[in-house]
């Protein structure tokens, strides 16, 4: 759980990096009980920082954070930068409604008004 008097030092810090990046960096991951996480990431100071993280579970049931809804009973938004290299995330293309990839700057990731996550 984060600190409750750094939250709104949080939340500024991470709604800056959504609202002034143009760069995004998207990944997935299967964990070891099959459920499916995503990612939406953008460099900072040389790092990649996670802004939107989404899970569905095997179970079915959806979560999901960003600077908006850190965390919750379940979990919350991922603070440690991502390393490609040593993490087991791998890139993912975000998707056009026609399934082609797009170099656009899209809400592929849950955010305020609902989620374009679906399980294929």
């Amino acid at each position: 759980m984060a600190d409750l008097e750094r939250i709104p030092e949080i939340v500024a810090y991470y709604r800056a990096l959504d609202e002034r990046a143009a760069l995004r960096h998207y990944f997935r991951h299967e964990d070891e009980e099959c459920g499916l996480w995503y990612s939406e990431a953008v460099p900072d100071r040389g790092k990649l920082i996670v802004l939107k993280q989404a899970e569905l579970t095997s179970a079915g049931q959806f979560h999901r954070y960003s600077w908006e809804h850190l965390e919750d009973e379940r979990g919350g938004l991922t603070d440690p930068a991502i390393d490609p290299e040593l993490d087991p995330w791998k890139p993912s293309r975000p998707k056009s409604s026609n399934g082609r990839g797009t170099g656009e700057r899209v809400g592929y990731l849950p955010c305020k008004g609902g989620c374009a996550v679906r399980r294929r």
